[in-house]
């Protein structure tokens, strides 16, 4: 059997793909989806993120240049988790016109994904997983060896390394995947032919996640870490001072926007863009799912009554963990990456300038503290590569998206929501890149913003001032900005 992807990147979750290795026959699946095959897809899934194994320690090597010290944290601050847990009950490919329904995966309990630092064990879920060159070809690993990182650009396995939490806690991880390096490959079996466009993914609302958070907020420079038993389902409130500065346990974190809500489970649909074609002759292609984890884990300090997120599920008034961008911070493509790369992000940008305000041309986009009036903002942007080392996802995060939201989102495609779009990172002559990124509302108005000719070759720790400009046409806000991002390479 051979499945065709006819468009080279799908805007799908890491996690649809990597539970298809559990897939079986449904009897709801409709009769002219019945057609039986039996063939192989290979799934890598790879995890990135502001994670302490990030070449021997990224947190301790971070800089504090002006634009990251001025920054101050509103009531949220964000980071990486150590670890996290998310459950997977259904998935079912479809057509967008309702023509087709296939369920491909169904556990009411849910599928576990546990992702530590940059390590994503798939062994629960396939049998079978490959070492895979970048030139395609399959290598056998020694005797008594398993390819649980990968392989290097020499062929040879990627071994783990000892990281250290931000706790101080020390284990085994494998190390962030760099340019010229392949993730291992699950190999599962898919028993259905047919034409699909779509990807429905129900996920389980309660998980798992361990790990801390640092912020600099009005009361001082303060770090918070998860603790068992302290969250959203614990009877009383905690306040700020509950929480450790060491020692992270595993806690109960809400993986939907709307945090702790009714719905014991949330789905969502992402567009392939063009049509998987299931057929009965062929080879095994290749996919690869990413989860960026940059900011995945975010904590609310309490001292509100307004809540970090408009949704009943998230009150004021307590401190806790939670995650509301989940569902924005997960992709998938075909074939393996060339890389990933991620940047810790301080930016300077005017504000108080209106829709009608002209934005100045570019080599003009500044922001002087001593003549114009300047806020600060602080978060993560994630850069996934193409084989050939072209931009071809973003993903970026503010520490506190609560906090003037002017860079957050991806390269999302507005005319297909769920979709990326390659085309708005754009290779310049000089070899930088610019970068586009949108967080656009169902009606079409939202954030868009640009990052200008950022350089791919500056090494892991070096810094680089850039410029950016943003126009938010939300409903929370009408306005345009400008000015200059500092950015230190982490990955």
């Amino acid at each position: 059997m051979r499945i065709t992807l006819k468009q080279t990147f799908l805007a799908s979750s890491l996690l649809c793909g990597l539970l298809t290795g559990a897939c079986k026959k449904d009897d709801s699946t409709t009769s002219d989806s019945k057609e039986t095959a039996t063939g192989t897809l290979r799934i890598s899934l790879v995890a990135a993120g502001d994670v302490a194994g990030a070449g021997a320690g990224l947190r301790s090597r971070l800089v504090d240049p002006v634009n990251f010290s001025n920054y101050t944290n509103g009531h949220i601050a964000a980071g990486t988790p150590d670890s996290m847990k998310v459950l997977i009950t259904k998935m079912t490919l479809s057509k967008a016109d309702n023509s087709k329904n296939l369920p491909i995966f169904s556990d009411p309990e849910g599928k576990a994904i546990d992702i530590k630092g940059s390590s994503v064990d798939v062994s629960s879920f396939f049998t079978r997983i490959e070492c895979i060159k970048q030139d395609g070809t399959v290598i056998d690993p020694p005797e008594g060896q398993t390819c649980k990182c990968g392989v290097n650009g020499n062929g040879e396995l990627i071994q783990q390394e000892e990281v250290t939490a931000e706790d101080g806690t020390k284990s085994m991880a494998c190390p962030p995947l760099k340019e010229g390096e392949t993730p291992p490959f699950g190999v599962m079996e898919v028993d259905q032919e047919g034409d699909f466009d779509q990807l429905t993914v129900e996920y389980l609302n309660k998980g798992e996640a361990r790990g801390c958070v640092s912020g600099k907020f009005s009361y001082g420079a303060t770090t918070f870490c998860t603790k068992s038993g302290q969250d959203l389902d614990a009877a009383g409130s905690f306040t700020k001072a509950d929480y450790p500065s060491t020692g992270a346990t595993a806690a109960t974190i809400y993986w939907s926007k709307e945090g702790k809500s009714t719905n014991a489970s949330f789905s969502k649909t992402y567009p392939i863009g063009s049509t998987i074609s299931i057929t009965a002759d062929g080879e095994s292609p290749k996919l690869t799912m990413v989860i960026d984890q940059g900011r995945m884990l975010r904590f609310f300090d309490g001292e509100t009554s307004q809540g970090p997120n408009p949704m009943p599920g998230l009150p004021g008034n307590k401190a806790y963990f939670f995650s509301t961008v989940f569902e924005d911070s997960t992709f998938v493509f075909v074939g393996q990456p060339g890389g990933i790369r991620g940047y810790r992000y301080g930016l300077r940008a005017i504000k108080d300038k209106s829709m009608t305000d002209a934005v100045p041309a570019q080599g003009s986009l500044t922001c002087t503290p001593t003549v114009d009036d300047c806020n600060y903002v602080n978060g993560w942007l994630t850069v996934i590569e193409d084989p050939s080392g072209k931009p071809l996802a973003i993903s970026v995060m503010p520490d506190d998206d609560n906090a003037w939201t002017i860079m957050k989102g991806g390269n999302y495609d507005s005319a297909n929501p769920g979709a990326i779009k390659s085309s708005d990172l754009t290779v310049n002559a000089d070899g930088t890149w610019t970068l586009t990124y949108n967080l656009l509302d169902p009606d079409g108005s939202g954030l868009v913003g640009t990052i200008y000719k950022l350089d791919p070759t500056a090494a892991v720790d070096s810094t680089q001032t850039l410029e950016f400009s943003a126009k938010n046409a939300s409903s929370a806000g009408q306005f345009n900005t400008w000015g200059a991002i500092t950015l230190q390479r982490g990955l």
